[in-house]
């Protein structure tokens, strides 16, 4: 869910992401609608498309 306020807020589509981020957009799918817990990489790599910061405390 997150993904997909960042991508509104950001306003890019879910294809543009993967794009940005070098994931496919079948990933950014999965990952917007919860089907896919993603690993630290993938989860970084949105964040780097997002022009978000991913910090892990």
């Amino acid at each position: 869910m997150c993904v997909f306020v960042g991508c509104v807020e950001a306003g890019l589509t879910g294809a543009v992401l993967a794009e940005r981020a070098g994931v496919g957009q079948p990933t950014v799918s999965k990952v917007e609608n919860g089907r896919m817990v993603p690993s630290l990489d993938v989860l970084g790599r949105l964040c780097d498309g997002l022009g978000r910061f991913l910090r892990i405390i």
